[in-house]
């Protein structure tokens, strides 16, 4: 949801706060997409290499939170230090997005229960993005409805849904944590 209430409402809250140049506005909305992509490459090699995805996805919201806050309060006579926002925003906010998207779906198709059924794989792919679309389509209205009266209450409200994500992602962290421990503890008897 977090991704594309950016993604979305950028071009509007760049026009409407700061008052940028449209040319800047597209340019910088492009800048939030490209740095999510790169992102999402380099925390998907990392949690590949770590083995998991739940510790890196906990970081990334974490690091989100006062980044989607510097997004607010940059004052308008500093709308440049936007650029550097919007980079920092795109690759952790936007990563964020990619990666439940696409590899949750994969890590859920491996469960025991599902395995060896492809159809199944689908099935959840399709449940976690549909989802994830319902919730942003909401989400998209409820940011419109509250930046109406002003952007602090749309802000607030990507803050909550970032600590939201966050704290559901810090029980998946956990059992993470304890399978890579019980691993190692089993390979050190071995």
């Amino acid at each position: 949801m977090l991704n594309y209430a950016i993604l979305m409402w950028l071009p509007y809250f760049l026009d409407d706060e700061y008052k940028i140049d449209k040319r800047y506005i597209g340019f910088m909305a492009n800048i939030y997409d490209i740095a999510s992509i790169i992102g999402a490459f380099g925390f998907g090699w990392l949690t590949d290499k770590l083995k998991a995805r739940g510790p890196t996805l906990c970081l990334i919201m974490l690091f989100s939170i006062p980044t989607i806050w510097c997004f607010h309060i940059v004052p308008q006579d500093l709308w440049y230090l936007i650029f550097g926002v919007c980079i920092l925003l795109g690759a952790l906010a936007g990563t964020a997005g990619h990666l439940i998207s696409a590899a949750i779906p994969i890590d859920i198709g491996k469960h025991e229960h599902l395995e060896g059924n492809e159809e199944a794989l689908a099935t959840v792919a399709g449940i976690v993005d549909g989802t994830g679309g319902l919730g942003a389509a909401f989400g998209q209205i409820l940011i419109g409805y509250l930046a109406s009266f002003d952007w602090m209450y749309a802000f607030v409200f990507m803050l909550i849904a970032a600590f939201i994500s966050l704290l559901l992602l810090i029980p998946i962290s956990i059992r993470e944590y304890k399978e890579a421990k019980l691993i190692k503890t089993n390979n050190k008897i071995v």
